[in-house]
């Protein structure tokens, strides 16, 4: 949690990940989507000594005030999320959806 990292947001799972974590920290322009860009992104980001100081100073705050850091709000989308697919399978027809209908009514 001390200085961000620049990502490369690519079809990688990590670069995804990564982007993902730097957006939901308000951070999307450490963000590059080449390979010119990350080269460019980093070498500036090296290169501004204050930003990095101001930044390493607010990353604990900026996390712990993002969603990544509310546990149970993550919890209660995840819940809603397999909720929803499980209502939507249920509502497709097949033997194991209609089995399953009557034991989820009682």
């Amino acid at each position: 949690m001390g200085v961000p990292v620049v990502s490369l947001a690519s079809r990688v799972p990590v670069g995804r990940f990564g982007a993902s974590i730097l957006s939901s920290l308000g951070l999307n322009d450490w963000c590059a989507d080449s390979h010119e860009a990350y080269v460019a992104k980093a070498i500036m980001a090296a290169g501004d000594l204050q930003t990095l100081a101001e930044l390493r100073q607010q990353m604990r705050a900026r996390f712990s005030a993002s969603p990544l850091a509310d546990a149970a709000g993550l919890a209660r989308v995840m819940e809603a999320a397999y909720r929803q697919a499980w209502c939507k399978w249920l509502e497709q027809p097949g033997p194991q959806a209609q089995e399953l209908r009557p034991a989820l009514s009682a």
